[in-house]
């Protein structure tokens, strides 16, 4: 099996090193040596190590060092345009800091065979850094294949997501914005673990009810029911009370009970199936283009038909019949029939569909007008604005 530059191994009983996984920086044959950096996830500052190269080829033949693969973080496998530029510009810098040692044919060598190697010592004094700082782009260079994306800031690995912090005695949160300097005002308390476990005591007693309950409310039902003592031992000795405020109320009450189970628990069974009940879909899904699904639909219309000879006799109301594209969710025909839901009314919405659009408002003395992918109809005396009907032309 061929050694190459770049390539991870997992590596066992080599001359008294660790195992682990090692990644192969270079490779000086006619020395018959190769330059070895383990790879670890810990923030340790490691050195390569050296080895002989026709040794470590007869570990690999007996199957004591076999190839193995290393999946690089996800926040390097991206594309150089989906970079921000904030972060191409630390990655440079990064990588200039550094750029001169790599450059050097025998750095490697020199940093392996020596363990005190003056190279990075006086690049550090050339550069104006100090050392480890040097090092610290270093072992990210060796660790993620010797390419400049490996100097990357990762950020996305940063910020500690879905992890609770542990508060000390300074008080988190915005602080407290007041426009007179001298005036001293009490900043208030970090939210405790049995805060928390009585916010969310306080919700299920008195939010979760099946009905809407403002937090306000729940907050001043909270503060009496779980914190009376300490509002009336404040009250008697002139201080404030070491309570939870409302901000910190309503950020712990969101954050403890889930979006979905707030939203059931505070409306009925029925509302919630009709309203409030999460789509896992949309119209336009399982759609291609425009004009491979037509939707139809019948609506019984708010007003009411009366007869022409006779105004006080009422026909009844009209249903509208429309025809709508399911991918652009435009009306592509219509009908007003006095039929409810029936298929002989629904025929003639379709045949609306497929027919031409201006001969269909000639019929009624309307003229229709396309200018820059709108359409405009007027009538024959007058212009007239049509707010709820929208015509898709076809090119005829």
């Amino acid at each position: 099996m061929q050694v190459e530059v770049n390539s991870v191994w997992q590596v066992s009983s080599l001359d008294g090193n660790a195992d682990g996984l090692y990644r192969v920086l270079a490779i000086y044959s006619e020395i018959d040596l190769l330059i070895l950096f383990r790879i670890t996830e810990d923030k340790k500052l490691e050195r390569p190590i050296s080895a002989p190269l026709s040794s470590y080829i007869d570990l690999v033949n007996k199957k004591s060092i076999t190839m193995s693969e290393y999946e690089l973080p996800a926040y390097l496998n991206c594309k150089e345009e989906d970079i921000p530029k904030t972060q191409l510009l630390k990655r440079d810098n990064s990588y200039q800091l550094i750029f001169d040692l790599v450059s050097l044919p025998d750095f490697l060598l020199d940093i392996t065979t020596n363990n005190r190697s003056k190279l990075v010592v006086a690049h550090a004094d050339r550069q104006k850094t100090y050392v480890q700082k040097i090092y610290r782009a270093l072992n990210l260079y060796w660790k993620y294949g010797q390419e400049p994306n490996a100097l990357l800031p990762a950020y996305k690995l940063s910020g500690g997501l879905g992890k609770v912090r542990t508060a000390g005695k300074v008080k988190r949160g915005r602080p407290v914005q007041i426009s007179t300097p001298t005036f001293s005002v009490f900043e208030g308390v970090n939210t405790e673990e049995h805060d928390k476990a009585i916010i969310l005591k306080a919700m299920k007693k008195f939010a979760l009810k099946g009905r809407k309950v403002p937090f306000t409310k729940v907050y001043d039902q909270m503060l009496k029911e779980y914190y009376s003592d300490e509002l009336l031992s404040a009250e008697s000795e002139q201080r404030e009370p070491i309570v939870p405020n409302y901000r910190s109320f309503l950020y712990w009450a969101r954050k403890l009970i889930p979006q979905n189970e707030l939203i059931r628990k505070q409306t009925n069974k029925g509302d919630f199936e009709r309203n409030r009940r999460g789509l896992i879909g949309s119209a336009t899904d399982h759609t291609e283009v425009p004009g491979s699904c037509f939707e139809l639909d019948a609506t019984v219309l708010d007003v009411h038909i009366v007869s022409e000879f006779q105004r006080n006799h009422v026909l009844g109301r009209p249903t509208l019949y429309c025809v709508v594209d399911k991918e652009s969710r435009m009306i592509v025909g219509l009908h007003v029939s006095m039929e409810y839901a029936s298929w002989r009314a629904g025929r003639q919405a379709l045949v609306n569909s497929f027919t031409s659009k201006k001969q269909y408002c000639e019929r009624f003395g309307l003229r229709l007008r396309r200018q820059n992918g709108l359409v405009t109809i007027y009538p024959s005396d007058c212009f007239v604005t049509v707010a709820n009907l929208f015509v898709r032309m076809p090119n005829s």
